[in-house]
């Protein structure tokens, strides 16, 4: 009979010990709604991350319901978080613009911003593909704009063509000396622009 007890409250204890894991360490679930700190669905599709002082931000298209959401009709969404599972809302750093002689206007197509921290000038820059309004894709060009926080505003600088190539899928890391670069894919070459705010100098690399 205590061999029986002992087995019972052995198993009693197993099972408190993985519920009380269970609420210490949330699970993100594939495919499941994840909500930020006011329970809204994270809105910030492809999206990128900086860390920055113990910090992560989350960059993402902002998306709204519809045909018209392929478009950017609001911005850059923002999320912080310390533990990449709880993340709270940061807002919209970067603005879509109402000038229709922007190349930011409503209704382009802003995608894949990836922000990155420029030590040298203490301002964050985020590079983003750019397709300008009413054009499709036939523009593909790379944004950038800069803010003087990782939760903005950010404002638009200028677009360009990375080395005359397509600036479509995109990404940007700065490196332990502080380099900045901004890669661009296209078939199977990558091409690294070198610096920050400002294009310093380039190289081509091929994988």
């Amino acid at each position: 009979m205590a061999r029986i007890r002992f087995c019972g409250f052995f198993i009693f204890l197993v099972v408190f010990a993985f519920s009380c894991q269970s609420v210490d360490k949330p699970v993100i679930v594939p495919g499941g709604i994840w909500p930020d700190n006011q329970g809204v669905h994270i809105n910030a599709h492809g999206g990128g991350i900086l860390e920055h002082d113990g910090v992560y931000y989350w960059y993402g298209e902002h998306k709204i319901e519809g045909e018209i959401g392929n478009t950017a009709q609001v911005g850059v969404h923002c999320y912080s978080s310390r533990n990449l599972y709880h993340w709270q809302d940061e807002g919209i750093v970067l603005t879509v613009s109402d000038d229709p002689e922007s190349p930011i206007t409503k209704g382009c197509i802003l995608e894949r911003p990836k922000v990155i921290y420029n030590k040298q000038n203490n301002n964050y820059v985020m590079w983003f593909h750019l397709e300008l309004a009413g054009q499709g894709y036939d523009a593909a060009q790379s944004g950038v704009a800069v803010g003087n926080s990782p939760t903005g505003p950010f404002e638009f600088v200028k677009t360009c063509d990375p080395m005359l190539v397509s600036g479509r899928k995109c990404t940007g890391f700065s490196s332990p000396a502080g380099v900045g670069y901004h890669q661009t894919v296209l078939l199977r070459w990558i091409w690294l622009s070198a610096g920050t705010s400002r294009l310093a100098q380039s190289a081509r690399a091929r994988f």
